[in-house]
């Protein structure tokens, strides 16, 4: 008896210091009050403070009702994080819609490390997904291997199109292509392929802004550690680098989010953003342009919405975003197997 009361006494003392831990987070992810490398680990914790919130109140349930309602509480507040990970909705009307492709096409799967060319599924996907703008990230146009050229196609599709990289060969980088005329655009590099391509794009009569975006990796290769696991010293190495390759992202994704922040309220028409985040829906790149825009996934997606296909598979780190006066109609994530991410397309009513 001596050991339940115990147990309980420090399953108690835990569920309290986990609870004033949990607020740390809340307010870090809610309302992204600092872009230290540092936050950006202690919000990355947010899905174990869900999972053992949810075990306590389990736990208490069956041993003690009133202490569960503690983590009940936290919870209930824990719902609008929730709702990034997990969404139920119904398609809605638009007979106006316009539809938006993101693809991170991973080069079109050039030196692939698993050994498995999928290149083509990849090209398949790009060119057969309906959808009047498409934005591609890792975009790779080959000079001289013909099942990496690609762009002869699209512009068959697509008349119109901006790119980071101008088009050049043998280039990784953001590109756009638009059945409507592009009016202007510009773009930002950040570190070889990544970026900012800002495209101002006529519909009818209206003009809405596109920005294609890639931020800094996250940098995790789990898969490495894995495959020396029964090497202690390679796989610690690893291990190490990953926490290095991530300290290096939150800091410089906290730079590159500021700017397209900037971006997005200098804008003098309606925004849509979308593109590779490389960062959950807890972190500071999220938080910030939440801040400002609303995400297309909690508006009208269904399911967790998980866009990576690679360790760890749970993760949505691929986001569509629009401004406040765009009404959301639907968004679908496209789960053929092909690129290390799966491509997310959203209908947007923007007349």
């Amino acid at each position: 008896m001596f050991i339940l009361r115990f147990f309980r006494s420090i399953a108690w003392l835990s569920n309290i210091l986990l609870s004033g831990y949990a607020i740390l987070i809340y307010c870090l992810s809610y309302f992204v009050p600092f872009k230290h490398w540092l936050a950006g680990f202690l919000m990355l914790t947010l899905p174990v403070v869900l999972v053992l919130h949810g075990s306590f109140l389990i736990f208490w349930f069956f041993t003690d009702k009133k202490r569960a309602l503690l983590s009940g509480l936290f919870l209930v507040l824990a719902f609008p994080f929730l709702k990034r990970s997990f969404t139920l909705h119904q398609t809605k009307d638009c007979p106006k819609s316009i539809s938006v492709m993101s693809y991170n096409v991973m080069w079109f799967d050039v030196g692939n490390e698993d050994g498995e060319d999928t290149s083509q599924e990849i090209k398949a996907i790009s060119f057969n997904t309906a959808s009047d703008i498409k934005c591609f990230q890792e975009f790779f146009e080959s000079e001289s291997t013909k099942k990496y050229q690609v762009l002869q196609k699209l512009n068959k599709q697509y008349p119109y199109k901006a790119s980071l990289n101008n088009y050049q060969k043998n280039s990784i980088g953001l590109i756009t292509f638009s059945k409507y005329p592009i009016l202007r655009h510009r773009s930002e590099r950040f570190h070889l392929h990544n970026g900012l391509l800002e495209t101002d794009i006529l519909i009818g009569k209206d003009t809405v802004r596109i920005i294609n975006v890639q931020f800094q990796s996250m940098g995790v290769r789990v898969n490495q550690v894995i495959r020396n696991r029964k090497n202690y010293a390679v796989a610690k190495h690893e291990a190490k680098n990953i926490l290095y390759r991530l300290k290096d992202g939150f800091t410089d994704r906290a730079k590159q989010v500021d700017l397209l922040s900037k971006w997005v309220q200098a804008s003098p028409y309606p925004v849509i953003v979308c593109g590779d985040f490389n960062e959950i829906p807890y972190g500071y790149a999220y938080g910030k342009t939440n801040e400002l825009l609303k995400d297309a996934f909690v508006e009208a997606g269904n399911g967790f919405g998980f866009t990576y296909n690679k360790r760890p598979q749970f993760i949505r780190i691929d986001n569509q975003f629009c401004s406040q006066l765009i009404k959301v109609c639907d968004f679908e994530l496209i789960d053929q197997i092909a690129s290390d991410h799966y491509p997310i397309v959203a209908k947007y009513d923007v007349r």
